[in-house]
């Protein structure tokens, strides 16, 4: 009798669990945690006793003592303070100074460094995206790599993460219309089926279309598919005739 909460759109879900689902889950965590504890060295922290009461007492009723404690390390010479934390990574640059970093940029650093492949950062900045980490920046390899993940479905995770990411206030609008632009010049390259890439247009429609000056910018593109496009004739007509598609079934229709 047991099993695991998931987040499921804007709630919550039970997905009941047998005994061997459990253990092999429990397996999977163990192996990862045991990963990090072999890269890692946990060290004690005398310096958080050291700070005046008052000023450690607000930043433990903040962020907790592991908090806190991470904030303090940090802040010493040549430390880092690594986290994804927005609260806790801005309370310990402004009230600390301490330089903090998060996961893609860490993975990023990684990659230039050569202790990754600049692919598998594109793939775990992706999976980052679908997981919920909306400060993690898109770009068109990071799209490609989600939609390859998800077998070019924009319906399926982490695709359909990325796209809604570009209908957020987190990316500038025209960001987001040139990043969709060059996007899709790869998209209307790739062998997948027309309908298929008639869905993805549409899916980036909708969310650009969504956001306060939308329908204008989703014009823009349909002017900027056929320069972006090239050679590829063909694919700039199709992707034009999905976007005109999608501006004449808005019941207001921008001049133009």
């Amino acid at each position: 009798d047991g099993g695991v909460l998931v987040k499921h759109g804007g709630g919550v879900a039970f997905i009941p669990q047998t005994e061997s689902e459990r253990a092999e889950r429990v397996q999977s965590f163990t192996v990862r945690i045991n990963k990090v504890k072999s890269a890692s060295t946990i060290v004690g922290c005398v310096e958080l006793a050291k700070l005046d009461k008052e000023r450690r007492e607000i930043t433990i009723k903040a962020l907790g003592e592991g908090g806190a404690e991470s904030i303090v390390l940090a802040a010493k010479p040549g430390h880092l303070l690594w986290t994804d934390d927005c609260r806790l990574g801005g309370f310990a640059r402004t009230e600390h100074g301490v330089k903090s970093a998060w996961t893609q940029v860490v993975l990023q650093w990684a990659a230039m460094h050569g202790y990754i492949s600049e692919q598998k950062f594109f793939e775990s900045s992706a999976r980052l995206i679908g997981f919920g980490y909306s400060f993690t920046s898109p770009s068109v390899p990071v799209l490609i790599a989600a939609a390859e993940i998800a077998d070019w479905d924009q319906s399926h995770w982490p695709f359909s993460q990325a796209i809604n990411q570009l209908g957020t206030e987190s990316i500038q609008l025209r960001e987001a219309a040139s990043l969709t632009v060059s996007f899709l010049e790869r998209v209307y390259r790739e062998n997948i089926l027309d309908e298929r890439r008639r869905a993805i247009t549409l899916a980036l429609m909708d969310k650009l279309g969504d956001r306060s000056g939308g329908p204008s910018i989703v014009q823009e593109i349909k002017k900027a598919v056929p320069i972006a496009f090239g050679l590829n004739a063909l694919g700039a007509a199709a992707a034009v005739s999905t976007i005109a598609a999608w501006l004449n079934s808005r019941t207001i229709r921008p001049i133009g």
